[in-house]
């Protein structure tokens, strides 16, 4: 049983106000633009972060002006920042936006490692009520078997979308 959440790749196209383009320097793009918008699309994808309080967007204040350029952005998602990578598809200032971590719900890692085994009477994936792990990382459950017997279950997050499996337990 895999925890999933939508697809969360998407295009953005950002108008991209040109900053500062002589001098010798590379074109830049101000990044501004791709804040309010980025912002403003997680809001609308209900989706992605159902019924979540999305915040505030902060990306670097400028960026080179070509296709390819990429900058990382974090979104507040309950107060907890999620990484986007943006990058940009030409050299007008349209870009691309890609979470680049799994926004977590503990309920639903709990409800995962249930569903997982059928000796368990508790499970508990810890305190807070979401996390942030990106692609690869583990992070563990502690859980108490129907014969009393206490173990730790150690989850993977397999990508950005909150896809997870169960790779050891003690």
């Amino acid at each position: 049983m895999t925890v999933r959440t939508p697809l969360a790749v998407v295009a953005v196209f950002a108008a991209g106000v040109l900053a500062g383009c002589g001098g010798g320097k590379a074109p830049q793009v101000s990044l501004d633009d791709v804040e309010e918008d980025l912002q403003e699309l997680i809001a609308q994808r209900e989706d992605w972060y159902p019924a979540r309080m999305v915040g505030a967007v902060d990306c670097p204040q400028t960026a080179e002006r070509s296709e390819g350029t990429t900058a990382d952005c974090t979104v507040q998602v309950e107060g907890l920042p999620v990484t986007f990578r943006v990058v940009q598809t030409n050299d007008r200032g349209g870009i691309e936006a890609e979470r680049r971590q799994a926004f977590l719900s503990t309920e639903k890692a709990d409800a995962f490692v249930r569903g997982e085994f059928d000796d368990i009477v508790t499970v508990d994936c810890g305190d807070s009520e979401f996390f942030v792990r990106r692609p690869g990382t583990e992070f563990s459950c502690k859980v108490t078997a129907t014969d009393g017997t206490d173990a730790e279950v150690f989850i993977e997050v397999l990508d950005a979308f909150g896809n997870i499996k169960v790779v050891r337990h003690t």
